[in-house]
C-alpha cells in the first residue's frame, strides 16, 4: 500500500515549517535572507497563488531582479514540498481547483453533494477562491453569498471586490436582499457614515438606517 503523508503549512498560525524551508532554499542559491527575508517572500508566492498562478505561469521581466530572485525560489519551493508531501495553505485551493479544471467527472460528484453552498464575508474572496466557487456551484447555482462591499478592506492580500459587484452578472436570476437596519449606532452616525461612502464609485449601495434616536 502506497501511503502518503499530507503535511500542511499553516499560513494563518504557524510559518516556522514554511520560513525554514524558504530560508535553506536562499542560502542555497547564495540569496541574502537579510534583505529578502523569508515572510516577504512567502507573502509574494501566497500572492501568485490567489491569483490562481503556479510557478511556470508567472511572467516576470528579466530586468525585475527581485521578483526573478523570488520567482526561483518559489519553483524551488514547490519542487521541495511536492517531494516532502506538503502543501501550504495557498495550494489547498489551487490545487483543487486545478483538480476541478482537469477532471470534470471528479467535480460533479463534488458538486451533486453541494446542493446548496452559501459564503460569509463575500467581499473578502480573492481570485481563486471565487474561481473554486465557480467551479463548486452546480447547474442550479443554489448559492448565497452575504457580505457588505462598504467593508471590503483586504485588497492588500488579494480580495476582489469585482467579485461582489458582478455576482448578479454571473449568476443569472439573482435576487439582492439589502440589510439595512442598523442595531448598533445612531442615526447620526449613520447618517455621516452613508455620506462619506457614498463617495466610492465601486459599491452597491444601500441606505442604512436606525430605530435609535439622532444622538
Amino acid at each position: 500500500m502506497n501511503i502518503k503523508i499530507l503535511i500542511l503549512f499553516k499560513v494563518n498560525g504557524s510559518t516556522c515549517y514554511q520560513k525554514k524551508l524558504i530560508r535553506k532554499i536562499c542560502d542555497a542559491e547564495n540569496i541574502d535572507a537579510k534583505k529578502i527575508s523569508p515572510q516577504f517572500i512567502i507573502s509574494f508566492i501566497d500572492n501568485w497563488k490567489n491569483k490562481g498562478l503556479l510557478h511556470d505561469d508567472v511572467k516576470v521581466k528579466k530586468s525585475n531582479l527581485l521578483e526573478s530572485q523570488i520567482l526561483k525560489v518559489y519553483s524551488i519551493y514547490q519542487k521541495k514540498t511536492q517531494d516532502l508531501n506538503a502543501m501550504d495553505f495557498g495550494d489547498l485551493i489551487l490545487f483543487t481547483v486545478k483538480l476541478f479544471e482537469n477532471n470534470n467527472d471528479i467535480t460533479e460528484i463534488y458538486r451533486k453533494n453541494f446542493k446548496y453552498i452559501l459564503v460569509d464575508e463575500y467581499q473578502d474572496t480573492n481570485f481563486i477562491q471565487n474561481k473554486w466557487l465557480k467551479l463548486l456551484v452546480n447547474s442550479n447555482q443554489n448559492i448565497c453569498c452575504v457580505g457588505d462591499d462598504d467593508q471590503s478592506i483586504y485588497s492588500w492580500r488579494g480580495a476582489k471586490i469585482k467579485n461582489f459587484l458582478d455576482f448578479d452578472k454571473v449568476y443569472k436570476n439573482t435576487k439582492i436582499i439589502r440589510l439595512e437596519e442598523n442595531y448598533r449606532s445612531t442615526q447620526n452616525i449613520l447618517s455621516v457614515a452613508s455620506n462619506l461612502i457614498s463617495n466610492n464609485k465601486n459599491r452597491v449601495g444601500k441606505n442604512l438606517k436606525t430605530n435609535m434616536e439622532d444622538g
